[in-house]
């Protein structure tokens, strides 16, 4: 009886430590990011330099005279609530840490009903952050 206990406190564990956020990639990093487009509070950011392993996807856009073009290494995210938007549009860089992505964010303001059209299939939540602090060994 003693064995059948150990083995499924064996089990449990194993099951319990597989299910932990190291198997989700992308989560907790920060990466750098410029804004393609976004509509209401929904984004899609294009990462600068990826690091690998990170699940990204491409995003169809389309030129001012109507012809599509891809955008390759990007996401899709809320933004909600943000003051101005504005200061990402146009090439601007900034940084974003990631996080699991939230299907029904929570809303503290007054958010736009409008749909983005294709959203890219990689999605993540994102907090918006100063810039990303490198670890010692890689500044330099």
């Amino acid at each position: 009886m003693k064995k059948i206990k150990i083995v499924f406190i064996l089990i449990v564990g194993a099951v319990l430590t597989s299910c932990g956020d190291s198997e989700l990639p992308g989560f907790g990093n920060c990466v750098e990011v410029k804004m393609v487009t976004h509509v209401c509070g929904q984004t899609v950011l294009q990462v600068i330099n990826p690091p690998v392993g990170l699940e990204l996807s491409s995003f169809t856009s389309y030129d001012n005279d109507g012809n599509p073009y891809e955008i390759d290494n990007v996401f899709f995210t809320w933004i909600l609530c943000h003051d101005d938007l504005s200061i990402y549009e146009n090439g601007a860089t900034f940084s974003v840490v990631l996080d699991e992505f939230d299907i029904n964010p929570e809303l503290d303001c007054i958010v736009c009903l409008a749909l983005l059209a294709n959203p890219p299939e990689a999605r993540y939540n994102v907090t918006i952050v100063e810039n990303c602090v490198l670890p010692l060994g890689d500044q330099l």
